[in-house]
């Protein structure tokens, strides 16, 4: 974790012409920026300035950032205020799009010193995690460590470290396109799988042990949790998912909603074991209640207000509306055929009494045609 990458061209420039590079590069862009704002855009070219610093600071290791990093804040001590946090915060973005495991270790030890301000250490920690290179077990371990101090330091570090964290071993250990198309997997062969014992014994165990944790701020914590595991999209994080969305432990509607979206990257990877889940959550009766609560706490689903009610019942009281309900027969019988169920009734007394109640109304209508038969013309009779 400590030691600088190999490159297959090493680069032999000297360290300390190394540094010196990094910082005249460095002092130009705040020159530039503060001195002369109004050509820094148009006369230098700050994206490939930038760009070429991290290409140097690429065979830096860990001492030697830490070195560098004394070292600018030091050529800095001069200008005024705003110089001096505009290099220091340009000097934490650029080790942060490095994404060495040398540069990824540096950060984890400024952030747990608090030297990078809490309002930028959420982008640092995100853009490190998506800039690393080869995530190595020692750099996952590494990370886990920081994770698990944030948790009770800042609930906001943790939420952005643990979903980025399982976003890198989604893409690093379970998205087999990813894992070839953003990691040099052709040089040093397969970095993980989903197999890897980090993930199945102690990652995906620990987000399932803060899901059972209770005290204030819990439901936030659990949204965070629910994400960070259907970010990894591992088939070991379905059985947790599936646990929140029957309610065990109890949880709120919302948090239940969240665990069925936070199935998305596993039923990619895993549709046979993913797809009966869904279907069984599509097709439970019981399961109503839960969305209809969803589309109430999104705005997209209200209940009728006590006037509205009162103003449909005057409605249906001067219509005369009532609800279309059959009695049930007392004898009937069920066909299932082709998944389809029929009910026949096998009641005659029920099916006399409607034929009843059908023929009074026709004969109480005047244009019935039970109505126009002659005066002495026998009317047929119901049996």
């Amino acid at each position: 974790m400590d030691k600088a990458p190999s490159f297959f061209n090493p680069i032999s420039t000297p360290h300390a012409e190394l540094v010196r590079n990094i910082q005249e590069m460095m002092s130009k862009i705040v020159r530039e920026t503060y001195e002369v704002p109004e050509t820094c855009s148009s006369s230098t070219d700050l994206a490939g300035t930038i760009f070429s610093i991290a290409g140097e600071m690429c065979a830096l290791d860990l001492a030697q950032m830490k070195e560098l990093d004394t070292e600018v804040q030091r050529f800095m001590e001069v200008r005024h205020k705003e110089a001096i946090l505009t290099s220091q915060y340009l000097f934490y973005d650029i080790l942060a799009m490095i994404g060495t495991n040398p540069s990824i270790s540096y950060i984890k030890t400024l952030i747990e010193s608090d030297k990078i301000p809490r309002q930028y250490a959420p982008d640092i920690i995100e853009s490190a995690l998506k800039s690393t290179r080869t995530p190595t077990p020692e750099l996952f371990n590494l990370v886990f460590t920081m994770i698990k101090s944030l948790k009770t330091k800042s609930p906001q570090l943790f939420a952005v470290s643990a979903v980025t964290f399982s976003d890198l071993l989604h893409r690093a250990c379970v998205n087999p396109s990813s894992m070839v198309a953003q990691f040099p997997v052709h040089v040093y062969g397969n970095f993980c799988s989903p197999e890897t014992p980090f993930i199945e014994d102690q990652y995906i165990p620990y987000l399932e042990s803060q899901i059972q944790g209770g005290g204030p701020g819990a439901k936030s914590d659990k949204i965070v949790v629910i994400n960070a595991l259907g970010k990894t999209g591992h088939y070991r994080a379905v059985d947790s998912l599936v646990k929140v969305i029957e309610g065990t432990p109890a949880s709120e509607t919302m948090v239940r909603s969240l665990a069925v979206y936070a199935l998305k990257r596993a039923a990619v990877q895993y549709p046979s074991k993913v797809k009966p889940i869904l279907m069984s959550i599509i097709n439970n009766p019981g399961m109503d209640y839960v969305f209809d609560q969803v589309m109430n706490k999104l705005g997209l689903k209200e209940t009728a207000s006590p006037e509205v009610s009162a103003e449909l019942k005057k409605i249906e009281q001067k219509l005369q509306i009532k609800p279309r309900v059959m009695p049930e027969p007392e004898l009937s019988m069920k066909v299932k055929f082709m998944g389809l169920e029929r009910i026949f009734s096998l009641d005659s007394k029920f099916y006399m009494e409607t034929i009843q109640k059908v023929a009074e109304k026709l004969r109480s209508s005047p244009k019935s045609c039970l109505t126009d038969f002659p005066s002495n013309t026998p009317r047929p009779e119901l049996h």
